[in-house]
Formats: C-alpha cells, sequence, structure tokens
C-alpha cells in the first residue's frame, strides 16, 4: 500500500495507464485506490516482469547508442507494449532481447508464440 498526497503524486509519480504507474524508477499495478481529503490510498503489486524488461531496454540502449546520440525512446516503449500486451487476437508473447554488438549493431526483437487449441494430438513421426 502507498500514500500520496495530491501534490506528490504530480511530482512523484507517472501514470502509464489508468492502473498502472511507476514510481521511484519501478513499476506497480493498481488493485484498489481510494481517496480522502488530499490523500490518495493505492493498494498495488510491484510489477517485476515489466521492471525486467525496462532494465533490459535500458541496458540494451546503453549498449548500443553512444552518450550524446538521440534515439526516439518512445517507439522502442511502444513495440515492447505492444508484443508484452499481446494486443490482437490470443498471442502468447515471449520477449527475447538478443545482443548482437558487432561495431555499432545491435538487434532487439520480439519472439512471438501464437497459441491455438488443437483438438487431436500432433502426428507421430518414426525416424
Amino acid at each position: 500500500m502507498l500514500k500520496f498526497t495530491i501534490s506528490e503524486i504530480h511530482k512523484t509519480i507517472q501514470w502509464k495507464k489508468q492502473t498502472e504507474f511507476r514510481f521511484k524508477n519501478k513499476m506497480y499495478d493498481v488493485i484498489y485506490s481510494e481517496s480522502s481529503c488530499d490523500l490518495l490510498i493505492i493498494w498495488c503489486v510491484q510489477d517485476e516482469k515489466e521492471d525486467h524488461i525496462n532494465h533490459s531496454i535500458e541496458d540494451w540502449l546503453s549498449t548500443c547508442w553512444k552518450p550524446n546520440e538521440t534515439l526516439p525512446i518512445s517507439n522502442i516503449y511502444s513495440f515492447f507494449k505492444f508484443s508484452y500486451d499481446g494486443i490482437l487476437i490470443s498471442i502468447k508473447t515471449q520477449v527475447e532481447i538478443s545482443f548482437i554488438n558487432t561495431k555499432n549493431f545491435c538487434f532487439l526483437y520480439p519472439n512471438y508464440q501464437i497459441t491455438q487449441n488443437i483438438s487431436v494430438p500432433p502426428p507421430k513421426f518414426s525416424c
């Protein structure tokens, strides 16, 4: 449970969605919230998977780009958000980060696994 004054909310919390926020460089999912007077009480759970993904992206960026280069980081976060949330049909997604660091080349890609309910067992193969 976290408690914030209304003025603290605008200074210390970055809302990602209505049910998700970043506080002190960690992601949280909101379970329940209530407000009274100048206080907001949030029952929440730290989202360790998303923290891990965010830290992996930051590590990847620090190894691939020089400090003075500009990078459209919002594009990368949007890309990961799509693959992490699994928008569109039933996509079971496993985000995979690959580091191929040859001089200034780095590659980042998601590994999609599309699952379907199949009523028959797969065929048996013999060697």
